[in-house]
Parts: structure tokens; sequence; C-alpha cells
């Protein structure tokens, strides 16, 4: 009985702590929740609007910049609704008109939308419905709202990065929220401060600016708690690196080393917007022909490399699947916004599909005459035949002028820092993969490095391997993705590979351990290193070790095996 009564009291207790576990977890997703809803509310509050048209059918519409894709492809995933480019403007627009979408809309945004107007739009469609409007609280400090309404409205600024007389950075570094008509930005002042006046210039609007060190690093705080979901958000992580800059340089000695910092500090700043506007927008027809290219064959070497085009009788015109890692959904949502067609999060990955007939004859258009591996070819020319189109025969040689190797990269490549077999010291290291050695040994002859067997677990269905290590070989390869930019998750880290080689140069003129120590793991932050990373090629560096230890080993051998014939012989005749 007394057992009994305590295996009772156990299992009321396990049960009380699951209880207690389960309240914690809804705790934080409700915040996460919360603080979601309130991003949302200060998008909509700065670029959005709510219409009810004479049908009684309630629209909300999302207006933003181009490159602000993935912010909106957010919304979208929760609520469903449509993306679509503004026709002669440089904007994208994110439309949710099905009733169950506005519905869930509503009852996330409402009690957190503040601009008049806005909450003007919104009673409107809460009466429409049914729905009981609420007004917000007063706004603090501890709200997402601000975060919302600084991705709409919000830009921040790097003005005159100078270097003068060897000793400090000259610069100003501005946060502005803009506004035609003042309704909010005087709340705003009141939790973070700042200066507040007319700007002339861009027809009297209000702007709200930010420019001491104090202020700056405060909003930075505020981010880390209530994160932007736009390209801003990138400049914003940059802004605790800018002042520590201007210490570290301080310490240096050697006005090239500070001059380089300098530039690679802005080009971090600017990559973003440089590369977008320069790439992806283009004036004029050549331009616009060249961005084509340039896109045709990267999809073509994504295809080749980790792509399938399949035909069964369910899918007469054809399936095409391409599988990525979970952090590329940016990639697949570029391309989903060209063809269509569907992005979703599997086992291993991310996952896009395309079986619309119209998407499909776009892009086997556009793909036709840059594949390259036979059974990527073999697989399209059946497609072809089915959507009555003329397959185009690729070139033999891959060649440097296009951006078929990147695409190529994006699907099978990767680029990690690896342990070596000496103490504190890391090596860069870029591979290829595949599961025959034909595209390997052609880039071999382009780039060098070496070609190895893939024994580790991790490696999978890939056999081949070409390793890049040397520093003239991996300069190289930068030099050719300067030129054709990957469009995965792996060009944050190709672009840091002049800011590798410049650290180790570096760290050769310092003694100060602290300080070796604190400038690696700034690098490695900025990396996102991980040491799983290392496992992926880390078998590779045994094998070399190995090898090392056996061909000293072979002649000692060699001679015991000799010695012992010899005793055999003499035993023998004796």
């Amino acid at each position: 009985m007394k057992e009994m009564k305590e295996l009772e009291r156990e299992i009321e207790q396990r049960k009380e702590l699951r209880i207690l576990k389960n309240l914690k977890k809804n705790k934080k997703t409700n915040k996460q929740l919360l603080n979601w809803n309130e991003w949302l509310a200060g998008l909509i509050d700065g670029a959005g609007s709510f219409t009810l048209n004479k049908a009684g059918y309630a629209n909300l519409e999302i207006v933003m910049e181009l490159r602000e894709v993935d912010c909106l492809a957010e919304i979208k995933q929760r609520f469903g609704g449509t993306i679509k480019t503004r026709a002669g403007l440089k904007a994208v627009r994110y439309r949710a008109h099905s009733l169950v979408g506005i519905c869930q809309i509503i009852a996330c945004v409402n009690g957190h939308i503040r601009i008049p107007r806005r909450q003007i739009q919104l009673e409107k469609i809460c009466k429409h419905y049914n729905i009981t409007y609420k007004y917000p609280t007063k706004l603090t400090s501890e709200n997402g709202w601000i975060s919302g309404f600084f991705d709409a409205t919000g830009t921040i600024q790097l003005k005159g990065l100078i270097l003068r007389e060897n000793r400090y950075i000259d610069y100003q570094l501005m946060l502005i929220f803009k506004e035609k008509v003042n309704t909010m930005l005087n709340e705003i002042q009141e939790c973070f401060g700042g200066n507040l006046k007319i700007d002339q210039s861009s027809g009297g609007s209000f702007t709200l600016s930010y420019k001491s060190q104090q202020q700056l690093l405060d909003f930075y705080d505020y981010f880390k708690k209530y994160p932007a979901r736009s390209s801003k958000k990138h400049n914003i992580l940059l802004i605790p690196q800018l002042y520590d800059i201007q210490n570290e340089l301080n310490y240096i000695k050697n006005v090239e080393l500070k001059q380089k910092i300098c530039n690679q500090f802005i080009s971090k700043w600017y990559f973003s917007d440089k590369e977008f506007y320069e790439n992806e927008i283009s004036d004029g027809q050549e331009r616009k022909e060249q961005n084509q290219f340039r896109w045709n064959s990267w999809l073509a070497g994504l295809l080749d490399s980790c792509g399938n085009i399949m035909l069964s009788k369910t899918y007469v015109y054809g399936k095409i699947e391409i599988k990525l890692q979970r952090q590329d959904h940016e990639c697949f949502e570029n391309i989903k916004i060209k063809y269509g067609g569907s992005v979703k999060v599997c086992r291993t990955g991310i996952r896009y599909r395309l079986k619309h007939q119209e998407g499909l004859k776009n892009l086997l258009e556009d793909i036709n005459g840059h594949l390259r591996i036979p059974v990527r070819i073999y697989q399209v020319q059946e497609l072809c035949k089915k959507n009555n189109i003329e397959l185009k025969q690729p070139d033999n040689t891959i060649r440097l002028d296009n951006a078929w190797i990147s695409g190529f990269f994006d699907g099978i490549g990767s680029i990690v820092i690896n342990q070596t077999t000496l103490e504190n010291k890391k090596q860069l290291v870029i591979i290829f993969n595949q599961k025959t050695n034909q595209i390997l040994l052609t880039l071999q002859q382009l780039f060098g490095g070496k070609i190895y067997i893939n024994t580790n677990k991790q490696s999978g269905m890939y056999k081949y391997a070409l390793y890049f290590t040397k520093k003239e070989e991996i300069l190289q390869l930068y030099a050719y993705f300067k030129k054709f930019p990957s469009r995965s998750d792996k060009n944050k880290r190709i672009l840091l590979i002049a800011q590798y080689y410049d650290m180790q140069t570096l760290m050769l003129s310092i003694t100060d351990n602290q300080l070796h120590e604190t400038l690696w793991k700034k690098f490695l932050c900025q990396w996102d290193y991980k040491a799983i990373d290392e496992i992926h090629s880390g078998e590779i560096l045994k094998q070399k070790a190995k090898l090392k230890k056996t061909k000293v080993k072979k002649a000692p051998q060699l001679l015991e095996k000799d010695c012992n014939k010899d005793r055999v012989q003499k035993a023998s005749r004796s």
C-alpha cells in the first residue's frame, strides 16, 4: 500500500512538472506571436491599406521595394494571397483578398493599428464582418510596432566614411523615420528621443532622425528584441561593428591595412543595394539581355546539380523539383515569383516544385541550351517533345563567361573553415561534390584543386569531391563569384573570403593574444561558424595524415619482410 501511494505521488509530481513546462512554452510562443502581430500592424500602418469594395469584399494591400520580396513572402506563407510586381515601378505588391485570410489578419492586427487613416479603414471592415473593433494602448519602447513601421518608412544611412591623419574614421551614421503627416513620430520621439524636423526637399514631409552613438546603440538593443524583417536588418546588425572598427584602428599602424578595413566595411554596408540595383534592375536592352543570360545559365547549373525533371501519367506535361537547404528559401522565392510553383519544407531541407504548364514552358525556354549533365539533357528532351519546343545542344566546354558554375555551386557546393593539423590554425576550404567526376575534372582544369573519393557518411550520395585549399585557387574562384554571384545563403561566406586572408596577415602583426581571440571571434560570428562544418571535410585531413605516416613506415616494413625470408631459406637448407 505504501509503495502504491508513493507511485501515485510521483505520477502527480510528474504531471505538475509537465503542466509547468507547457505553460512556459506557451508563454514564449504567445510573446513571439504578439511581437509578430505588432510588427505586422506597424508595417500596414506604414506601407499598407485596407479597402472594402462595392461588392462587399475586403482587401489588404502592402506595397514595398523590390528587394523586400522576402518580407512579403513571410506574410504570404501565413495568410495566403498574391505577390506581384507593380508595372512601371521598382516595387512589389502583396494582396490578401480571401475571406479566411482577411479574418486571420484582422484577428492579428486588431488592437495594434495606430495611424488614424488605417483605424478608419479597419473599423469599417470590422463592422462589415460583425467583429468588435479594439483601440490600441499607448506606444512604448517594449512594442514591436516601431520595428514594423521602420521596415515600411525608415532608413539607415552611412555618410562620409573617410580615413584622416591615419588615426580615426570620420563618419556620420543616421537612422531616420519619415512620414508625410506627423501622426506617430511624436510618440516614437517620447520612447527614444531624436530630432524632429520638416524636410522641405521632400515636399514638406516630417523626419525623425538619430545621430548620437548612444541613441543608435539603444535602437540596436531594441531591434535585438523586436527584429526588423526587411533588408534593412543587414545594416542594423553592422551598427556596433562600425564603432568597434573605430577603436581597433587605433592599435594598427599600417596605413594600407587601415584603408583595407575601411573599404571592406563600406562594401559590406552597401552590398545589398549595389548588387540588387546593378544586377537585377537594369535600364537598357543590352543590360537586360545580359542579366537574362546570367539568370538562365545560373538556373541551368542549379537544375544540373540538385534538380529533377519527371514525366508520368499524373503529370502529363512534366514536373520539376529542386531541393536545397532550409536557409536558401530566398533563392526559391525568386524562382517562384518568375515561374510560379510551390515551396515547402521537407525532412532534408526545402523543396521547390513546378507542374503548371505555362510556368514549365517559360522555364524550359530559359534553360534550353544551358544544361550540361547528360541525364538532365535527356529528361529535358522528353519534356520539350511534350511541349513542342526545339531542344538546343549546349557547348561541350564549360566557360567562365556565364553563371552555370555559380548555380552548380549553389546546388552541391560548400564553403567551410576547417581546423588544420597545426594548433590554433584554421584553413579555408571550398568544395564541389558530385556522383561522377565528369564535371569535376573540367572544373579542376579551370581552377585547380584536388579530387578525392568521399568516405564519410555525411557526403551521402555524392561519391567524388573537388577540394580547393590553396589561396591562389580560392581567390580565382572569388574573382569568378564577383562577376557571377551566388544566389544562395553561401554568398554571405563567399563575400568574406578576402577579409579572411586579410585577417591572417593582420594576425601576424598582432602580439596580444586577447586581441587575437576577440578579432577571430568577431570574424567567426560574421561567418556564422559551426563546428559541424568541420566534420564535413575533416575526413580528408585525416586521410592526408594517414598517407604521410604510411609513406614513412613502408621502408622498415619491407626490410623486416626481406630479413624474415632469408631466415626461412637458411633454416630450410640446414
